[in-house]
């Protein structure tokens, strides 16, 4: 999440866990959440796009419509950043 939050310089974030109904998030909220092919690894995005939106991916223009349970996160830091534009919506928990 640099440049929001820089490991290198000490900078922690203080997670909460617990059930947040959809309805409490919007775009531009940080999200922490596990990857759908590797549980075992938290990762900490931006929310950009809710169910039903439409956005374009950079890399190759292509205009999609984010399904219903699922959302699009983005890293802060889009040069290095692997998020949706790489592994695509992540599921709603």
């Amino acid at each position: 999440m640099y440049p929001t939050l820089d490991a290198e310089q000490g900078e922690r974030a203080l997670v909460e866990k617990r059930c947040l109904y959809r309805y409490d998030l919007s775009r531009g909220d940080v999200v922490v959440f596990r990857l759908p092919r590797n549980h075992r690894e938290l990762l900490m995005k931006r929310l950009i796009a809710l169910p039903g939106d439409w956005i374009q991916v950079p890399e190759n223009q292509e205009i999609r419509q984010i399904p219903q349970g699922h959302c699009w996160v983005e890293g802060d830091n889009a040069g290095v950043s692997m998020d949706s534009r790489f592994y695509g919506p992540v599921p709603w928990v």
